[in-house]
């Protein structure tokens, strides 16, 4: 029996994703599905594709390029393990972490949520990204209620640092955005509205690297109105699930488009409107004009 499969996508980063792979068990009860997405031959040798020698890594060539939430959901219909486990390319597991997920891998829950540390791509300095999550997991273990337990589930947009039962998202036919940006957040997010029970746990498995230039630093327009755009659908699902309480302000996304210019701000406010968003244009100037 496969008790994990590890899906990970890569571009452009073999030595990194050597890294990330020396962190996963080599054995027959853990299954790695790399994802390469169309990889430069420049800067990768394809004869010695990182994972190659490993006996239960299985790596898909994709010949064009489309992003990672395309690149997992090719992955998918190949996993057979009773969890899914997630990671990027340039970060890496924690050294107790199969530990950790064994401790769980009989669990009836749907969907383990775990903290995390993270660290400079470069140096390897501990810095402070961890913090973007990481405040939800000390909220709930500072006071474990069932709206901590739920902010953490319902504001948990990256699919690293979980174990997620593969027949959730089989059942439920769950798949990853294919945008460039946020294509990962609708994905956690309809996979914590249909997850019956999840549980929360407090040591870290996993650690995130930050690299200068990443996607996730990219404030051009496209980047602002295609995360605005995801989140605002994300609020609409919490909206419509009576959960108008875990919503993720966008005002943030709304001073970033009008920073760039006006045309950019009334696509935003278009946005909106296609996502049945209740925003005030009156309330919407008056709180960016404090800035």
């Amino acid at each position: 029996m496969i008790n994990y499969t590890i899906i990970i996508p890569h571009f452009n980063s073999p030595q990194l994703l050597k890294r990330c792979l020396a962190s996963v068990p080599d054995n027959e009860e853990t299954q790695v599905i790399v994802v390469d997405d169309n990889s430069d031959p420049q800067v990768v040798d394809f004869n010695d594709f990182p994972g190659r020698e490993r006996k239960n890594t299985q790596i898909i060539f994709n010949k064009n390029r489309h992003g990672a939430g395309h690149a997992r959901n090719l992955a998918l219909p190949h996993s057979k393990g009773k969890w899914l486990i997630f990671a990027d390319a340039d970060d890496f597991f924690l050294p107790n972490a199969w530990k950790i997920f064994d401790s769980y891998l009989n669990s009836d829950a749907d969907i383990i949520y775990f903290n995390y540390t993270s660290v400079d791509g470069n140096t390897l300095q501990a810095n402070n990204r961890q913090q973007i999550y990481g405040k939800y997991f000390e909220a709930y273990y500072t006071n474990p209620t069932d709206f901590n337990r739920d902010h953490l589930r319902y504001r948990h947009d990256i699919p690293w640092g979980k174990m997620i039962r593969k027949s959730l998202i089989d059942t439920c036919g769950i798949t990853f955005g294919e945008t460039k940006y946020c294509n990962d957040t609708l994905f956690s997010t309809r996979s914590a509205l249909v997850a019956q029970k999840v549980i929360i746990e407090q040591r870290k498995v996993y650690c995130v690297t930050t690299t200068q230039g990443s996607l996730t630093q990219q404030q051009s327009a496209e980047a602002i109105l295609t995360r605005l755009d995801v989140l605002l659908e994300k609020n609409y699902l919490l909206r419509t699930n009576n959960l108008k309480e875990h919503q993720v302000t966008v005002l943030f996304y709304f001073r970033q488009a009008l920073s760039c210019n006006l045309h950019v701000f009334l696509q935003a406010v278009c946005l909106a409107y296609k996502h049945h968003t209740p925003i005030s244009m009156i309330y919407i100037y008056s709180r960016l004009y404090k800035y």
